[in-house]
């Protein structure tokens, strides 16, 4: 098929570039930790008082285990039942430690596992 000769041009160099390497994927992961400390500083440290006060603000961590009936939410409190780090009629509480760590834990497992799909030489 022949690409009109602008649309071409952009596309030129793109066969040039180097592959997804295991570098680069560990690069990515370390990114999302910088970002996710960097998100509970804001969220958990230096926006708390606000965040306290007003209990209809939503965060990703509120949205993500205050409703029982998301999917994810049931995943990861199937898998930490299963795996004993919670016990079996526990329930999320998004102001504890143990629930702020059990997804920032699952956020970076879902993401270093969708990373993968990505071409690795």
């Amino acid at each position: 098929v022949d690409l009109p000769e602008e649309r071409a041009g952009r596309l030129a160099g793109l066969d040039q570039c180097d592959a997804f390497g295991w570098r680069d994927y560990v690069n990515c992961c370390l990114m999302y930790v910088l970002w996710q400390v960097l998100y509970f500083l804001k969220t958990e440290v230096w926006d708390a008082p606000i965040l306290n006060a007003d209990p209809t603000i939503q965060t990703s961590l509120r949205w993500l285990t205050v409703d029982s009936s998301k999917g994810i939410h049931q995943l990861v409190l199937y898998l930490m039942r299963k795996g004993k780090f919670m016990k079996p009629d526990e329930k999320f509480n998004h102001r504890t430690f143990k629930t702020k760590f059990i997804f920032m834990f699952s956020q970076f497992c879902y993401t270093a596992v969708f990373l993968l799909p990505t071409p690795l030489h």
